[in-house]
């Protein structure tokens, strides 16, 4: 019977690079000893073992002390019958296998792994980290991913942003617990060169990688044309969208354009808010009172202008009349026309045309007030034109106060009348520096003089010298006026109908009330006085 201790001896055939090795192990106790056929019948049966050496194989037997003897070699069988790439169709991947290696077969190394994939011709996307776990930990008969190609990446199409949008959103600010929706306007106005859209543009993509190394093309984003419209120009670089003048932006037939006349079909009210516009405004209604008018060019209005203020760089026409109710006023670089004129202030450095009336208001004109209508009134006001005055009828029956001047530039005299002002106010001021000033030296004097007070007498004389300095510069702007004005001459009024008593009459420098009618005149003046001859028209223009 066979004990626990009583082992059988047994036996390995290994394989390593020098060659096939045998070792018998002994029995243990009464175990039974290798026999010389078992070793023989696996040799026989093991076609890929060879040149065996059997007088070695019989004193291994015969030794039998676990002692590795070596009995022969093995044939080499080739690596590509253990190893197995395969690739896929599209290239992107390709797949490893290790096969189970022979008994004593070759070792497979990375070395050879690496060989085989250069001869299936996989060079990219190699995952060295994995051939190195595959090999390991000897996972045979597996597939594994060894090596993944790169896919390409398609370009992006160009992009446009636009700074304004079809429908335009308002911001609404508060202005002393307040919205002035007066300033609230729906249109986008573009300055000459401004940007109106951006383009972000198409890239064309990344190329991919298969396994083999072959590129696999992108495909390129799509372009976007830029809507072109009027007055509209592509930069250079075909990136940017700017206007070759300034207007309105529109959008007509996925078309943008710049429009630089603004049309308005009604009135200049809420709907449209105040209107301040880099180009030449026409309004087919009204202007509303308290709304304002802003252009770079012409005005056009259709309607009446009510209590609400317009300025034009060009010319203002008002098919009807001016209502100003004391509070609005009209100023414009061109002409001034309209059919009458009420309770309005008006500036023109041309010329004021008007149909009918002119009614309690301020009119200063660079060059002519005309009022040539059926009527041709001048009633109350002060009218005054650097050239000339002409009209129908001037006063009333009533002596309303009236006044014409003429011969001197309007602005000029306007400017001396402001700097005068100016300076009986600035004076005002220096006296009260220089008392303050005097104050702050008394006591710093009786050594009673705080940092504080070292500091605010430097600023008073600081703001002295500024008063100074300013003073000086409005006198000699007022000789300077003066000087101009003082070489200024002629000048006329010319009244086709009849004159009333209670008009001032002032031609240059000089003066004169009437106190009588007189009619079909003109005034001039000659020998240093004001003359009263029959009417005749101006001269001409100078």
């Amino acid at each position: 019977m066979k004990r626990d201790y009583d082992v059988d001896g047994y036996f390995k055939i290994a394989s390593v690079p020098t060659g096939v090795y045998l070792t018998v192990y002994p029995p243990l106790g009464d175990g039974k000893k290798v026999e010389l056929e078992e070793i023989l019948i696996q040799v026989k049966d093991n076609d890929r073992l060879k040149d065996v050496d059997y007088s070695a194989i019989k004193e291994a037997v015969q030794s039998n002390n676990g002692t590795a003897v070596k009995i022969g070699e093995y044939r080499v069988e080739p690596l590509t019958d253990l190893l197995l790439v395969e690739i896929a169709d599209d290239e992107l991947k390709a797949y490893l296998t290790i096969l189970y290696p022979p008994e004593g077969g070759k070792i497979i190394t990375l070395k050879d792994i690496h060989e085989e994939l250069v001869r299936k011709k996989v060079v990219y996307g190699i995952e060295e980290d994995k051939l190195a776990q595959v090999l390991k930990k000897e996972e045979f008969n597996k597939s594994f991913i060894i090596a993944q190609g790169l896919l390409p990446q398609n370009g992006e199409d160009a992009k446009l942003t636009f700074k304004f949008k079809k429908e335009k959103e308002f911001n609404f600010e508060e202005v002393g617990g307040r919205v002035d929706f007066k300033d609230i306007t729906p249109i986008d106005i573009i300055k000459e060169d401004e940007i109106i859209a951006f383009k972000t543009p198409l890239t064309h993509g990344i190329p991919g990688v298969t396994v083999t190394g072959k590129l696999i093309p992108a495909q390129p984003g799509k372009d976007i044309p830029f809507p072109k419209g009027k007055n509209i120009e592509v930069s250079p670089d075909g990136l940017e969208l700017r206007a070759t003048t300034s207007g309105r932006l529109t959008f007509q037939q996925d078309k943008i354009n710049i429009e630089p006349i603004y049309k308005i079909d009604g009135n200049v009210d809420y709907a449209t808010g105040n209107i301040n516009f880099p180009g030449t405004v026409i309004i087919k209604g009204d202007v509303l009172g308290g709304f304002k008018v802003k252009a770079d060019g012409d005005v056009f209005v259709g309607g009446c202008v009510e209590n609400s203020s317009i300025e034009s760089k060009g010319n203002i026409t008002v098919t009807n009349g001016i209502l100003g109710k004391n509070e609005g006023y009209l100023r414009a670089a061109g002409n001034i026309s309209a059919k009458y004129i009420e309770h309005s202030r008006v500036e023109s450095h041309r010329d004021v045309i008007v149909g009918e009336s002119i009614i309690h208001s301020y009119i200063n004109a660079k060059h002519k007030v005309i009022v040539n209508g059926r009527l041709g009134v001048i009633l109350g006001g002060r009218i005054r034109a650097g050239l000339g005055i002409r009209a129908k009828m001037v006063g009333s029956w009533t002596e309303v106060p009236t006044e014409l001047e003429v011969g001197i530039d309007p602005q000029s005299r306007e400017e001396i009348s402001q700097l005068a002002n100016e300076i009986v106010r600035d004076k005002k001021k220096f006296q009260e520096l220089k008392l303050g000033i005097n104050t702050l030296l008394t006591l710093k004097a009786k050594d009673k003089f705080s940092p504080e007070k070292e500091e605010l007498l430097a600023t008073h004389f600081k703001a002295q010298d500024t008063l100074v300095e300013k003073l000086r510069d409005a006198t000699s702007r007022i000789t300077t006026l003066q000087k101009r004005l003082s070489v200024d001459s002629g000048g006329q009024i010319t009244v086709l109908n009849v004159v009333h008593p209670g008009v001032k009459i002032t031609i240059h420098n000089i003066s004169i009330h009437t106190f009588e009618e007189y009619k079909y005149v003109t005034f001039t003046v000659k020998g240093g006085e004001i003359e009263i001859a029959p009417y005749k028209l101006e001269a001409s223009t100078r």
